[in-house]
């Protein structure tokens, strides 16, 4: 409960000081999640070693509460720091708050994605998370039906065992891409849990222009 909170609050915090960077010049941009931070958090509270995310550029504190990234690293993002030890998602290649999790040491080699929470590199084209983090659940019900495979690679499964977890945005959801994530993940019944966050408006379209009686839930009530 005590981390939970202080992920919330800290990613508020962090959202707060980034628009006063922005009104003093010191940043060009950032994206900010305010008013997510409970719902992020609570669900990364459940995320256990080996499991994947796979969010959007308003996820900050869902990566605070995963540790995938901390506070230094966030801001250090923000900054365009181009050095991988202050920002390792991307060594500032990255728009502030895209979030991913190093797969490799510093000698090249796997690291054991069994003992960490991963999180797939975060890109800002709306939806493009949704087939991504489908295809990071196929390949979990791969490494469990398929015996030779997690013998073959134990540093990147632990038996086809983990989930995914993949937020998105209720604008979102009416995209072409974030549909057929959907039925197929039903269909296939994978290991994905989606997170539809309920802002009640796109980057510039009302819920009321995107979906019949503008509900996400009632759109995909024949998917269950």
């Amino acid at each position: 409960m005590w981390a939970d909170f202080r992920a919330a609050l800290t990613s508020k915090e962090c959202d707060l000081l980034q628009q006063i960077w922005v009104k003093l010049g010191r940043v060009k941009f950032t994206i900010l999640g305010g008013g997510q931070e409970v719902s992020q958090t609570v669900a990364a509270s459940y995320l256990r070693p080996g499991d994947w995310m796979r969010g959007y550029y308003r996820c900050s504190a869902e990566a605070l509460r995963a540790k995938v990234a901390t506070v230094r690293q966030l801001f250090a993002q923000v900054l365009g720091c181009t050095e991988l030890g202050c920002d390792p998602a991307s060594g500032g290649r990255m728009m502030g708050n895209h979030f991913g999790s190093r797969l490799l040491g510093s000698d090249g080699e796997l690291i054991d994605l069994t003992r960490q929470v991963n999180r797939a590199s975060d890109v800002s084209c709306t939806a493009s998370q949704m087939p991504v983090a489908v295809g990071l659940a196929r390949a979990s019900r791969v490494f469990q039906e398929v015996a030779e495979i997690s013998e073959l690679f134990p540093r990147m499964s632990q038996g086809g065992q983990e989930v995914v977890h993949v937020s998105i945005g209720d604008a979102s959801m009416a995209e072409g891409i974030a549909s057929e994530a959907v039925q197929q993940a039903v269909v296939q019944r994978l290991p994905v849990i989606f997170s539809v966050y309920d802002n009640r408006w796109g980057i510039s379209v009302p819920l009321e222009e995107s979906y019949p009686h503008a509900s996400v839930s009632l759109a995909l009530s024949g998917l269950a």
